[in-house]
């Protein structure tokens, strides 16, 4: 079923569950974190489709979307209520590993409760952007990754077009 089906044709008893992987070589793992799962679960495993399934654990979590999602600057604000816990640890091993360079990646999904064996919206793969401490946990903005500057979506490289080599 389509996100608009789940807007105008779905169960009012039916809500949009959403969570994010966010990911880094240098973490010690990467988290999954689900935003609103059933209230009796702490854990909670989602489909990826496919047939894969990962278990998703709750984080309280504030996700605000920047623009729609059908442009290339899509992006969203992400409050994550880890009280400090999480994330300052994580970001540590990535400056002792030299990796700083390299953003983490974010990948938000969103399912129907009444059909969690694949997401009905992503994977939508962002980056994160200044990742920042709040009273409450970590703040950031996941954006769509820097392909190039003309946002047009395509890399030009010299090996895609060669004519390109004579301008460097």
């Amino acid at each position: 079923m389509s996100e608009h089906d789940f807007f105008f044709k779905a169960r009012r008893s039916v809500s949009r569950i959403e969570g994010l992987e966010i990911s880094h070589p240098s973490f010690s793992r990467s988290f999954f974190w689900v935003r609103n799962p059933n209230p009796w679960m702490k854990r909670q495993a989602l489909g990826h489709g496919g047939g894969v399934v990962q278990e998703y654990e709750y984080l309280p979590m504030r996700l605000q979307p920047k623009d729609t999602r059908g442009d290339l600057d899509f992006g969203m604000r992400v409050d994550l209520g880890d009280l400090g816990e999480i994330i300052p640890g994580e970001l540590q091993r990535v400056i002792d590993d030299g990796t700083s360079h390299i953003k983490p990646t974010v990948i938000y999904r969103a399912w129907r409760s009444d059909k969690l064996s694949e997401p009905m919206i992503g994977p939508i793969v962002l980056q994160a952007d200044e990742i920042s401490r709040t009273r409450d946990g970590s703040s950031f903005e996941a954006v769509a990754p820097y392909l190039n500057l003309t946002r047009t979506g395509e890399a030009y490289t010299v090996d895609r077009f060669s004519m390109l080599r004579g301008f460097l």
